[in-house]
C-alpha cells in the first residue's frame, strides 16, 4: 500500500510535465532517464529531463519504513517491547550533471518529507526482573517517544556508473548526504518512569543529537534511457 502511495505522488509531481507536453510538443522530444532504486532512503523511483545544458533535471520519490516489534528479554521470563514506527517518504527535486567524462556525476537538491514518522514505545507487558529490580507490569508504565527533523532538507551526492554506447540502461551507485536540520523530541511517560530523570536525559539527547544531522545516501540504482 506504501509503494502504491509513493507511485501515486510519483505520478502528481511529474503531471505539470505531462501538461505543458501537451501544449508543446517539442517538450516531449526532450530525452529523459528512468530510475528504480534501492538505498539507505529506501525504495525510489525516478524521472531525469536530459536539457540542452550539461544540466539534468531530477524529480524523484522515496519510501522507508520499520514497524517489527523487538523484545529484550530479562530474568525469569519477563521482557520488555520496544515498538518503532518509522516511516520516511521523501519527494526529491534536484539537478546533475556529470563532472568527469561518462562516469561520474554529482547531484544536488532538496529533499521534501511529505511524510515522516519517527516514533518508539516502550513497555512490559509481563514486568520486569533484572540484577535484583522487579517492577510489576502495572507500575512499569510507558514510554513514548517521537522524533522529528525538518520537512525540507537540502543534500548532495557523486554518481558512480553511466551510459554506454551500445545499451539505452545502465546500473550505477553513488553516495552522498542530507541535512536533516534540528531534531525536536515529543515525549510522554508514565509509572516508573514518573520517578526517574527521563525528562532531562532526552532534552541531553536531544542537544548531543544537534551533531548527527546529517544523514548518509548509499545506493543502487537501474536506470533506463528513452
Amino acid at each position: 500500500m506504501k509503494i502504491l502511495q509513493g507511485i501515486v505522488i510519483f505520478c502528481i509531481i511529474n503531471v505539470p510535465y505531462q501538461s505543458f507536453a501537451q501544449e508543446i510538443p517539442a517538450w516531449k522530444n526532450i530525452p529523459k532517464i528512468y530510475q528504480i532504486g534501492v538505498g539507505t532512503e529506501g525504495l525510489a523511483l525516478g524521472i531525469n529531463f536530459i536539457t540542452k545544458s550539461p544540466w539534468e533535471i531530477i524529480s524523484r520519490v522515496q519510501y522507508i519504513g520499520y514497524h517489527k516489534t523487538l523484545k529484550a528479554n530479562l530474568d525469569n521470563d519477563t521482557y520488555v517491547e520496544i515498538q518503532p514506527k518509522i516511516k520516511r517518504m521523501t519527494v526529491q527535486l534536484g539537478t546533475a550533471r556529470m563532472i568527469y567524462k561518462r562516469w561520474l556525476g554529482a547531484e544536488a537538491g532538496l529533499s521534501f518529507l511529505v511524510n515522516q514518522q519517527n516514533k518508539f514505545s516502550l513497555r512490559s507487558p509481563t514486568g520486569i526482573d533484572f540484577e535484583g529490580l522487579q517492577i510489576k507490569a502495572e507500575d512499569f508504565g510507558t514510554v513514548n517517544v517521537a522524533l522529528k527533523w525538518s520537512p525540507v532538507q537540502p543534500y548532495a551526492k557523486l554518481w558512480i556508473g553511466g551510459f554506454s554506447s551500445k545499451h539505452p540502461w545502465s546500473i550505477n551507485t553513488y553516495v552522498g548526504c542530507t541535512y536533516m536540520g534540528r531534531p525536536r523530541f515529543e515525549t510522554s511517560y508514565d509509572g516508573f518512569w514518573e520517578t526517574t530523570n527521563l525528562s532531562s536525559d532526552i532534552k541531553t539527547i536531544e542537544k548531543n543529537m544537534r551533531n548527527y544531522s546529517f544523514y548518509p545516501m548509499l545506493g543502487v540504482v537501474y536506470a533506463l534511457k528513452k
